[in-house]
Formats: C-alpha cells, structure tokens, sequence
C-alpha cells in the first residue's frame, strides 16, 4: 500500500475468514437482514441504528461474509446519513468503519466521501488504491462519547462524482477501559489511528480478537534488522493500553552496543500532533546479567532514556508530541549492556481536536422537534448545525460561536407528525416555514421568539387558533409601514390569522415590544435584553412618547466612528452625533453600531459578549 494512501488513515486488512471469539459492543453487517457467523463472531444486521440509504450484495464469495452486503446512500440532497448507538456519556469508544467496494453500482472505481463523527469531519475516504489490489479498508478512531448518542455519519464532498454513492459494508463500536489512552485528553480531541504495528515477525497474519480485546489490528511490520522470539508470559492487563499478548512473541534488536533505527511508520505523517506507544519486552530468562539499557529517540529528541527492559515487559507512552513527514525511531545501547536494543510493537495515532458543536439547548430543541415527526428527514441526526456544510436538511445556521439555529425551511417537504413545543425554545430563530406538509394537532406558543420575523405555516392540517401573543404581533405589524415581522397561516388557524394567508404581511415591530424602557435596554441576538441607556444629546429623560415617536423613523445604519464622550457616571451620550465609544486601558475603543434618528442616536447592537461586559462595568462605575 502507498503512503499517500496511509496518510487518509487508511490500512489495508486481508480478505481470508479467521476464527475469534465474540468481542463486545456493536458489530455491524451494513446491509444484511439477518445475523452472520464469522467463526465466533457475530454481525448483526444495522437496520435497527440507521433509518436511510439502499442495501445491495456484492457478488464474491472469497471474502468475509460481512463484506458481502452493503449499505449505500443515492440521496444526493441528504448533507449527511448517519448510524446512532445508544452509548456512556463520558466513556471512551474505539469506532472502525470497513469498506469493500466491489464494484456494486456497476462503476470501475469506489467513490470518494468523507466520515463524520457527531458534529466532527473525522477523515476523506478512498479506498481506490486498496480496491485495486483486490483488498478492503478501514478507519479507526477513539473518542471520548460526548453524549448519550454517539452518531457516525457519511457524506458526500467535492471529490464524491455525480452518480455515485458513499457507502458502507461494516462498522464497529468497541467500549474501552478507563484506562486504555488514558493520557490523552478527550475533552478536547479525537484520535485517529495512523498505523499499529508488531516487529520481528515473518509471516502476516494480523493479530485481531480474541488475542487483542478490542479487536485492534495489530499488522506485522518487516525489516531488514535481525529480529528475536519470546516465549515469556506477559501480564498485558497490567499495560495501560491492553496490548496483545502476541505482540510480545517478536522483536526487531541488533547486536551488543550496536543502534536500532526504525523508519516506522514507512511513510510520511501530516503535520500534526501525534500519541505514540512502544511496547518493549526481554526474550531472555531472568539471571543477573539479564538487564537490558538503552535510551529512545524519536528524530532525535529524547522519548525515554535509560530503559530497563525486563522480561515482564515495559510500555512507554508519548501524547502531543508534534510530527511531520519521515519518523525515524533510534534505540541507542548503554555502553555497559551486555546486549543490544530491542521493540515489539507500536502504535501511533493523531490527535483530532473535535470540530464546533450546536448549542445544547438548541440542539435538544431540534432533537424534540425531530422526534415528533412521523418522517423526519434522512439527515435528520448527529449535530443540527455541525460541521459546516453538512447541517440537517432545511436548517440554517449562525456562522459564528455559539452555533444556533436561525431559520427553518421545511416548506414542501411531504413532514407530517406534530410541531413540539421545544420549537419556542430555539430563541435565536427569525424565520420558520413549514408550508405545504401534513403538520397537525395545535401550533405550539411561540412567544418566547422575540427574534422571529417570518412564520408560513400555510397548507397543513393544523386545527388550533393562532397563539395570542402571535395574533398581537401580527396586529402589530399590520399597522406599520416598516419592515418587521410578518406571518403566514392555514385558512383554518381562526382569528389572527393574516389575511390572504399565501402572503406575509410585513412591518416594523412595535416599539413597545422591542424596547424595555424600564430598563433602558436594547434587544441583541442574546435571549434577553442587557442593561444599556439609550443616548440622546441631553440629559433630561425622554418620555415613553418621545421615545416611540423617534424610534418610528426609518433609521439609516452607519458603521461607528469614534467619538469622546466625557464620563459622568451618569448615562453615555452620543452628543447629537449617533456614535458612541470608550475608554479602556488600550485607550479608546469603539465598540457599536448606533442610529442617528431625529437628532438622537441609539445604540443599536454590541457586537461580541466581551464587550457587553465591558459596557455593563461601565454602567457600574468609572472606566479603567
């Protein structure tokens, strides 16, 4: 196999049936209808983790039987499908995806897509090189379960050609001990398996399940180095990574106070971060002189120095250690060992930092809302939003932290089943059309929207009234001339409802609603308003009269530019000017974009929390 083909994550496995025992977790036959038999192994069919795609055989008999079936998604409008396992929040899982393209579209070469975890990009897959020689594929990753849902997903990218079809032939999902990659941290990264090896063996048997718990690949790894066999026992429960037992059976050494070089892995690494395990064990019987030193380097830096290995075995663990192109491995013997340096095996994996997510409160809304459809769109699942370019069908997203739903157009897409209240929840939303489904039961309240302009629910089988506080902004807006807020309802939905209710009835919202005058507050894209007084050129209050008068203007945004304003403890005042700034440590700073409007300007928007919290100190005292 190519480097470049190991650079995508990609390890070649044999084609020939082995017998193992049934390790735990999810095995899958993606595409299969009934249980398969693999020596001791048991596949079970993925009908019951994923509700999408078409299934199809593959016409060869001379591979694993779960490599027989597949599942495939020609659903070119889906941003993603996606598999769901039920899974510990917190625990650490070992996911492997398998692939055998076996020319089942009648095409001469596998597509190309890409694999997503939750709401990460995990890897691209190409499997080209590997079908080619007549072999499959797979990918590895560990991760740390970030909910109660763990979702592994396929999705087309600008490599996937028009017609062809990502597909999927077998997937597993291992429960690993607490201990296993312990040192890596999990909260904030993936890793991705880029090569696991065993040294000194002559034959090519891969050591899999039962030997290795988690059904880990262990493949052999041939040099041109003299290589030794053991027959001690080695307690491998005791090693934080659970390595097999037979990864020990063999080693690559050389003679007394002679170096070991490795150039392992045999291609070149990405730039990157990288988690690296050496496993080493002595073949020899205990004695006095059985003691075994040598320091390790990895491209010249120092990894252990001084290693003492005994026949019990050591392993030794490097994480965020920063890797580009070659690597080349040096064992180096202290002057006074009796015997040269050896290694049994290896692993190296790169570290992933996970992708953005959904904010949880919106993410569990849109899950609620998913839930109540009888047929929720095949995209439907993993993160609403995440990652960019591969949210759920119809949902729009801000491009910014924090990740949240902003629009929903759903308008024809055949959806029947009821709309969940958690539907109030998404605070951050402005537009919602839902026209033209089979949507019944009662509209949901909807008042806690104060973001929401637009709202077609036209052609459903919904059968309650318009909810109040809709029903006042709509007579709202059909007394104002400005552009606003406007809704669209079924004929049926009674009083409220705009007229002509294929059409949306726009204007500006009612000053009222808009600004707390209690509070002197401006709205923002957060969920309330935040305490800043309004500016006007002097400092007598304003009525509420005044105020909506000069508020109902047709106001001209203009960018901020920067105006002093002398600090009085009192409120900050544009001066006539309609822009408004500060002083910081930094010196001064604008922070806002402002209205002129009558002669007044008004803040109309902050633009990052950090500065609504520097205007809030500001309205608790002097400025530093």
């Amino acid at each position: 196999m190519s480097a470049g083909v190991f650079l995508l994550w990609l390890v070649s496995i044999p084609l020939l049936i082995q017998a193992a025992r049934q390790p735990r977790d999810y095995l899958i036959s993606c595409g299969a209808t009934t249980e398969i038999k693999e020596g001791a192994l048991t596949y079970i069919p993925d009908s019951d983790f994923i509700s999408s795609g078409n299934t199809t055989t593959v016409q060869r008999t001379d591979i694993f039987p779960r490599l027989q079936t597949l599942r495939f998604f020609p659903n070119a409008h889906a941003t993603k499908h996606c598999y769901s396992f039920p899974v510990i929040r917190g625990s650490r899982y070992l996911i492997k995806t398998v692939y055998f393209y076996g020319g089942f579209d009648g095409g001469s070469a596998p597509p190309v897509f890409d694999q997503i975890i939750d709401g990460t990009k995990w890897s691209t897959v190409n499997t080209t090189e590997d079908f080619a020689t007549g072999g499959s594929s797979f990918y590895e990753a560990v991760v740390a379960a970030q909910n109660k849902i763990l979702s592994i997903c396929l999705a087309r990218n600008q490599q996937t050609l028009a017609g062809s079809s990502p597909f999927i032939s077998s997937l597993e999902v291992h429960y690993l001990e607490s201990s296993v990659y312990n040192s890596t941290n999990f909260d904030k990264a993936m890793l991705m398996t880029v090569a696991r090896s065993r040294f000194g063996s002559r034959d090519d048997a891969i050591i899999s399940y039962p030997d290795d718990i988690f059904n880990r690949f262990w493949e052999p790894y041939k040099d041109e180095s003299p290589f030794v066999t053991s027959n001690s026992n080695v307690t491998t429960t005791l090693f934080w990574n659970i390595p097999p037992q037979k990864a020990f059976a063999s080693a690559l050494t050389t003679s007394r106070g002679m170096t070991l070089t490795l150039n392992w892995p045999a291609f070149p690494l990405t730039s990157g971060l990288y988690y690296i395990a050496l496993y080493f064990q002595d073949n020899r019987s205990p004695s006095p002189y059985s003691w075994r030193v040598f320091d390790v380097q990895i491209n010249g830096h120092f990894f252990f120095q001084q290693m003492n290995v005994t026949e019990t075995g050591q392993g030794v663990v490097g994480t965020n250690w920063p890797l580009s192109g070659k690597v080349v491995i040096t064992l180096s013997p202290s002057p006074s060992a009796p015997v040269g340096p050896l290694i049994n095996a290896a692993e190296i994996l790169q570290l992933l930092p996970y992708g953005n997510k959904t904010l949880t409160r919106d993410a569990a809304a849109m899950e609620e809302l998913r839930k109540e459809l009888v047929n929720p769109p095949e995209d439907w699942a993993a993160d609403p939003c995440m990652p960019v370019g591969h949210s759920w069908g119809g949902v729009h997203c801000t491009g910014t932290e924090p990740f949240r739903v902003v629009s929903l157009n759903l308008t024809g897409y055949g959806l029947s089943g009821k709309l969940s209240p958690s539907i109030a929840r998404l605070t951050a939303i402005r537009h919602i059309w839902l026209g033209d489904n089979k949507f019944h039961g009662v509209v949901p309240d909807m008042s806690p929207l104060k973001a929401l302009e637009t709202l077609f629910l036209q052609h459903n089988k919904l059968n309650s009234s318009v909810p109040e506080p809709l029903t006042k902004r709509d007579a709202a807006a059909s007394d104002a001339a400005a552009v606003g807020i406007g809704y669209s309802f079924p004929d049926n939905l009674g009083s409220g409802a705009a007229s002509g209710s294929s059409n949306s009835k726009s204007a500006k919202a009612n000053s009222k609603e808009r600004w707390a005058r209690d509070r002197e507050s401006y709205m923002t894209d957060a969920d309330d308003a935040l305490p800043l007084p309004m500016t006007h050129p002097d400092s007598s209050p304003m009525s509420p009269e005044e105020i909506d008068k000069r508020l109902s203007c047709d106001p001209e945004i203009e960018d901020c530019k920067p105006m002093v304003y002398e600090w009085t403890g009192k409120c900050r005042s544009c001066q006539g000017s309609g822009f408004v700034s500060y002083y910081n440590r930094r010196g001064k700073e604008t922070i806002c974009k402002c209205i002129p409007c009558l002669g007044i300007g008004y803040v109309q928007k902050i633009t990052g929390r950090d500065d609504i919290n520097v205007m809030e100190d500001l309205d608790n005292g002097r400025p530093s």
